[in-house]
């Protein structure tokens, strides 16, 4: 069986990063608006079902490195390798994507599950990467485009900012309909994790849903429960027969890419909204 990953970098910011903050800015340098930034949606061997957006990308123009993209993660510092710190021993710099670059903080990380999926050379950026940006995520395409303005859309679902913790994640609300039952509840946007949906297992307890059969995570001892769903409605749209995993877990549920994948997204982090339309 393949299996799930979530790379953390929320679950693992949770539970083995110290929250240090630093003196950097968060400054962009270059706005870049309507540039496309090209990513490869890259799945590790034997993972299923989706991938991770993962661009190539600097540090102070010279090092190179591999830059995953996770909503899921609220650190405002980029997350590098503690093996290179003998490179780059610095607590920010000025972090870039094509034409894209921003100041940000350096966070030197030991993450050896994540490393030994995608590497030493692989840095996390979070959600305030765009952080007072609008970004539009495709796909099939391949690439996110920076985007200028965008016209109000009455579909487009609100985006709440909720402290967890030691940081703010972004959430959305779904509706999971179980087993006759309904449930919902707000789910954090995170394309750092591969899958459909991760949510707490006390809602199946409260709910009395009977879970199925276990699947196992690569990223950590984590034990999941499978249940599918009769359908997930996320704003006006339904997705049905999803897959969702039940796991003994503190935060609040996620949403991966395995169901983003399935749309073209607009991420309006200026005004907080999210618009979905499926990838036809």
């Amino acid at each position: 069986m393949k299996n799930l990953i979530y790379t953390g970098l929320m679950i693992l910011a949770f539970l083995s990063c110290n929250n240090r903050q630093n003196n950097a800015t968060g400054n962009v340098i270059n706005e870049a608006i309507d540039t496309i930034l090209s990513f490869d949606y890259r799945t590790p061997v034997n993972v299923s079902p989706g991938g991770f957006l993962v661009f190539e990308g600097t540090i102070n123009d010279s090092i190179q490195l591999d830059i995953l993209f996770d909503t899921g993660c609220a650190y405002r510092e980029i997350l590098v390798s503690d093996s290179l710190k003998n490179i780059l021993n610095a607590d920010s710099g000025s972090v870039q994507i094509e034409k894209y670059k921003k100041e940000m903080g350096i966070q030197h990380v030991d993450f050896p599950a994540f490393y030994n999926m995608f590497g030493k050379n692989t840095a996390v950026v979070g959600w305030t990467f765009f952080e007072n940006k609008i970004i539009a995520i495709s796909y099939q395409n391949r690439h996110v485009k920076i985007l200028d303005k965008t016209d109000p859309n009455p579909d487009s679902i609100k985006v709440n900012r909720r402290q967890y913790r030691d940081g703010v994640y972004l959430t959305i609300p779904v509706k999971f309909h179980i087993q006759g039952k309904v449930i919902v509840k707000e789910v954090i946007l995170d394309t750092g994790f591969n899958g459909t949906f991760m949510v707490p297992y006390d809602w199946a307890e409260q709910n009395h849903i009977k879970t199925e059969s276990i699947v196992h995570s690569l990223s950590s001892n984590l034990m999941q429960y499978f249940v599918s769903s009769d359908s997930v409605t996320i704003g006006n749209l339904n997705q049905y027969d999803v897959p969702v995993h039940f796991a003994k877990v503190s935060f609040a549920g996620l949403i991966g890419n395995a169901v983003l994948e399935k749309y073209d997204i607009m991420l309006d982090l200026k005004n907080y909204y999210l618009y979905l339309k499926p990838d036809k």
